[in-house]
């Protein structure tokens, strides 16, 4: 995961000298067909509904850590039991959070600028894949329930989106707070369509209750800010 989000963005540095043969500049941008293998990677194996989904039988034989060793806990934050979901969580909302830094986010808009909007993978692009796929229940044709895995994640996505639109961190690009607001936006008139499905159980219904109310939240707060 780690190595693909590095093509998103990403440029090589050569130390060629002026003459060489094939010399090449200081720094080539990945390609936009590479980046894009690389985003589609991290999101199909990152925040598609069957990435991280075992099997039932498998997770019931998850067993106890019986090692033990000084200054070591053979539990996991308290708990016998292996916390399989915080632990994917966890690890999804770090590469959410990579993908989306300030540092990411500002080199793809400076290669917009250096190499042409047509050979870059945009900021839109970048924001639009994540949203679909972390929120693809609310994207999809009908209603459908949200586990708990999911809508963890999805707690997760709304959690860093409303930091890049009411507190975004140093050096987060302008343009990525507005399409952070509109993507919200957008979420919740999906979540809007889901809200009087019939066929919702209560877990699901409660938190597209939750996320909407979350959204309106911070969408006006965003617009309090910038009056």
């Amino acid at each position: 995961m780690a190595t693909g989000i590095k093509y998103i963005g990403g440029q090589k540095q050569y130390r060629d000298h002026k003459g060489d043969p094939d010399e090449r500049g200081p720094f080539v941008m990945i390609s936009k067909e590479r980046q894009q293998e690389a985003l589609d990677f991290l999101i199909e194996y990152g925040f598609s509904e069957k990435a991280f989904r075992l099997d039932p039988e498998l997770f019931q034989q998850f067993g106890a850590n019986r090692w033990s060793h000084w200054g070591v806990t053979n539990t996991y934050n308290g708990r016998i039991d292996y916390p399989y979901y915080e632990t994917i969580v966890d690890f999804q909302e770090s590469v959410l959070n990579q993908l989306t830094s300030p540092m990411r986010l500002a080199r793809i808009r400076e290669a917009e600028l250096r190499y042409g909007t047509v050979n870059v993978v945009g900021i839109p692009q970048v924001f639009d894949k994540l949203t679909k796929s972390i929120w693809s229940e609310v994207y999809a044709t009908s209603a459908r329930n949200i586990n708990t895995l999911r809508r963890d994640l999805q707690r997760s996505y709304l959690n860093r989106m409303s930091k890049i639109i009411l507190d975004a961190p140093d050096g987060m690009p302008s343009d990525a707070v507005s399409l952070a607001r509109m993507k919200l936006s957008q979420l919740q008139s999906r979540i809007n369509r889901r809200l009087n499905a019939s066929n919702l159980d209560d877990y699901t219904k409660a938190h597209l209750l939750e996320s909407n109310s979350r959204i309106e939240e911070v969408l006006s707060a965003g617009l309090e800010l910038k009056k």
